[in-house]
């Protein structure tokens, strides 16, 4: 829906599509948010690269 002319303005929560589908902020500075339900991971935590032993 993101790259459609047919969608243009989708991204935007006050858009009339976007608050009749519910869809929430597509904008890009959006995508980088935490998610209300979601704890954000510390900074300071590393990341585990391969598998496990």
């Amino acid at each position: 829906m993101l790259y459609s002319d047919r969608f243009d303005g989708i991204e935007n929560p006050q858009g009339e599509a976007n608050r009749r589908l519910g869809i929430g902020d597509l904008r890009a500075p959006a995508w980088f948010e935490p998610f209300d339900n979601v704890t954000p991971r510390s900074p300071e935590r590393a990341f585990r690269h391969g598998s496990r032993p």
